[in-house]
């Protein structure tokens, strides 16, 4: 293990990467914790050897050192420092039972060692789930932490911050993120910083709207967790008539929101084009070219949560009436833009292509008017742009959330085969990021040829490098061809307990783009238990997709598809925030910041201009594909 893993704390998956110089030294702990020494030489030398291994980094034999000692020279001096480091390593390598082991007889009262086996007794049992035991171990040390460059006060509040909310004390939670962040302040992690502010995000969508001012007032206005949650504040106040109260709120982060590189996201946009019509909805489809397909399923997926009987152009007895635009190309967008707000739409849904919706976007933020691009990639549409929610979970989301479920499942060492093009390049590098700070090994990544139809190279290479899980960002039309090769190669998908009759088991994992029934009827039993992340698929057996995949099929006799079903749950986001009082151009993007509701592709929220959901997983379960279970 190289020396840059040392000490590698692992909460929410972020990878706090304290540093050999950073970490908890055994030789002078907290509260000024010095190791005695042995008038023993014999067990001296041997501590020390031991010491060395746990120092190089060399856990499984430091521990095992340590606990020899323990037996070899149980009156020593040194035993019981030589106990907690034998807690300690047990801890690096996720040994949970046998920390607490060690751990719990040393964390008695006081300072010194006593202190020390507390601390780390504490992230022992967040690790294990045990959080009113690790509350009460690890917030007295916070209250009083030892000052060691900030590293330990890191680690307590993520530790604490993490028992918190698994208490279901969300505000609290949020308290110790911003302490979190405060300490990360003193390293060089930016990582560590947008883990943090990303679980900000997802902290402050949990609470209610009473619950909100509360947060916000129990943090430093200057922190960047207090910036977070003052967006969220913002609507709060704008959608309740103090239009005053969310401008001030806005104003007092707004250092905070900049250096955290927030900017003026999730503000209210300026009203340069007006309030507009609650009842008018724009749309920038493509009416002809290469979208033009794509861009009217998207309009039946509109249409169906609208309540309108068709397509643009037909008000309803639901009171909206769909405008359409055609984008045009990048140079027109911007003026399709200028031609719905003439026309009075509160908002704009659109454009798919990537060229089209960058300009459209930067013109209706120029112009005060919040706009949902459909496009597929998180990089398509400027970051920093105020009133521009892309509703389109991206492939990089949906890469990162397979990693994140596949720590959750336990394991441990993954590998990649991926397209050698842009998507397979952008999407394969999310999920090896994401699984890296999940504290996931990264066995090999090998690429394979665009148009590939053989697998052999790819696949003789990660299976030589070893992994339990296996992650193809591809189509589901690839997958048919891949999966038959990895059984092939004696390495078969199935779900967990499940055992092949030759070969071994690994767990796959994939974005599936354009997953359908098909993948079934041609690679069945290649693909169980397989993982997916497709954005969308018509499984009836969830409550959330099943009113939109029936209405659709019996709209149109077709199935639904990934950019209709996020058209869908775009007018369903707008269509929610407008009748509950978000009634014009400025109310109606803050209401957008608010938490939202299930929908067809995920449960729509939105955090600094993106989905801040993951979307639903899929899971390969027999003859049917249906979401994934937590």
């Amino acid at each position: 293990m190289s020396r840059s893993s040392l000490c590698a704390f692992r909460l929410w998956g972020v990878v706090m990467l304290l540093g050999l110089a950073g970490c908890p030294k055994p030789g002078a702990g907290p509260a000024g914790f010095v190791i005695p020494k042995s008038e023993d030489p014999a067990a001296q030398r041997r501590f020390a050897a031991a010491r060395a291994k746990f120092e190089d980094g060399d856990f499984s034999a430091a521990g095992k050192d340590m606990e020899a000692f323990i037996k070899a020279f149980p009156h020593d001096p040194l035993a019981q420092t030589a106990r907690l480091f034998a807690g300690r390593a047990a801890y690096e390598l996720g040994d949970w039972k046998t920390a607490e082991l060690h751990l719990a007889p040393l964390a008695s009262p006081g300072d010194g060692l006593p202190r020390k086996a507390r601390y780390f007794l504490g992230l022992t049992l967040v690790e294990r789930g045990e959080w009113v035991r690790a509350q009460q171990l690890l917030a007295p040390i916070a209250a009083a932490p030892d000052g060691d460059g900030g590293e330990e006060l890191g680690a307590l509040a993520a530790a604490l911050a993490e028992a918190s909310y698994q208490r279901g004390e969300v505000a609290a939670a949020l308290g110790w993120l911003g302490r979190w962040h405060q300490a990360a302040d003193a390293g060089p992690s930016a990582a560590e910083k947008v883990h943090i502010l990303a679980r900000a995000q997802e902290l402050t969508g949990k609470l209610t709207d009473a619950e909100v001012g509360p947060a916000y007032r129990a943090l430093p206005r200057g922190g960047a967790v207090a910036a977070v949650v003052a967006v969220r504040l913002s609507a709060v106040l704008s959608a309740a008539g103090d239009g005053e109260g969310a401008a001030r709120v806005l104003a007092e982060t707004a250092a905070a929101r900049e250096a955290a590189g927030l900017g003026a996201v999730g503000g209210a946009a300026p009203a340069a084009a007006g309030p507009g019509d609650p009842r008018v909805i724009g749309v920038l489809f493509g009416q002809t070219g290469a979208t033009r397909q794509v861009g009217e399923r998207a309009l039946r997926g509109l249409g169906l949560a609208l309540g309108l009987n068709s397509g643009a152009g037909q008000a309803a007895r639901s009171g909206y009436l769909v405008v359409a635009r055609d984008p045009g190309s990048e140079a027109t967008a911007a003026a399709a833009v200028d031609a719905l707000v003439a026309e009075g739409a509160i908002a704009i849904v659109g454009p798919i292509d990537k060229k089209q919706a960058a300009a459209a976007a930067r013109r209706a933020s120029e112009l005060g008017v919040p706009i949902l691009p459909l496009t597929g990639f998180a990089a398509d549409v400027p970051a920093e742009l105020p009133g521009v929610f892309r509703v389109v979970v991206s492939a990089e989301a949906r890469a990162r959330a397979l990693a994140v479920r596949a720590a959750a499942e336990g394991i441990k060492r993954v590998a990649v085969i991926a397209p050698d093009n842009a998507y397979g390049k952008k999407v394969g590098e999310a999920f090896v990021v994401e699984a890296r700070a999940r504290g996931l090994e990264v066995g090999a990544v090998e690429a394979y040829a665009k148009d590939a139809t053989s697998f052999g190279k790819a696949i003789s290479a990660v299976k030589k490098a070893g992994f339990d899980a296996l992650f193809v960002p591809d189509t589901a039309r690839r997958l048919e061809l891949i999966t038959p090769a990895l059984a092939a190669a004696d390495l078969w998908p199935l779900p967990e307990g499940g055992k092949p009759v030759k070969g071994r088991r690994i767990l796959l994992l994939s974005t599936a783009e354009g997953l359908s029934p098909d993948l079934l009827r041609a690679a069945g039993r290649y693909v169980q238990g397989a993982l997916l992340a497709p954005g969308f698929y018509p499984d009836e057996s969830e409550p959330a997709l099943a009113d939109y995949v029936r209405r659709y099929r019996g709209s149109f006799g077709e199935e639904p598809s990934l950019f209709d079903a996020s058209a869908y749950d775009a007018a369903l986001a707008l269509r929610r925030v407008i009748e509950s009082g978000g009634r014009d151009r400025s109310a109606l993007a803050l209401g957008l910041l608010r938490p939202g509701a299930p929908g067809a592709t995920g449960v729509v929220s939105f955090a600094a201009g993106v989905r801040s959901d993951a979307g639903w997983l899929f899971s390969v379960e027999g003859e049917v594909i249906r979401v994934a279970q937590e």
